[in-house]
């Protein structure tokens, strides 16, 4: 299976957005180089998350900024660090890229 793949079946357990609308997003908005996807040791993904670009208008200039989307991680998965691993990942994405920011 596909990274987006598995991504999108994460964000479909984790989420209760209409299906219409989850296609929409994994076929319009939802690109590759954006996302995050943790695996535990077995290989089995388990957590992911989009950190997508976002443009901001600051002061009079427009500093790149990450902006994190559909973090979710695997009901059964929950509560044993999979999501903080996964958000020190993006932040470090993030810094690597010059954001001036990452937001939620």
């Amino acid at each position: 299976m596909s990274k987006r793949d598995e991504i999108k079946k994460i964000w479909l357990e984790c989420f209760q957005d209409p299906r219409p609308y989850v296609d929409m997003y994994f076929d319009q908005v939802y690109r590759d180089d954006e996302a995050l996807l943790l695996c535990d040791q077995s290989d089995a993904p388990v957590s992911s998350l989009m950190l997508q670009r976002y443009l901001m208008s600051f002061h009079g200039s427009e500093p790149s900024v990450s902006y994190i989307a559909g973090a979710a991680t695997r009901r059964a998965r929950r509560g044993q660090g999979f999501m903080s691993r996964l958000m020190q990942m993006a932040l470090e994405e993030s810094a690597s890229r010059g954001d001036m920011l990452c937001t939620i």
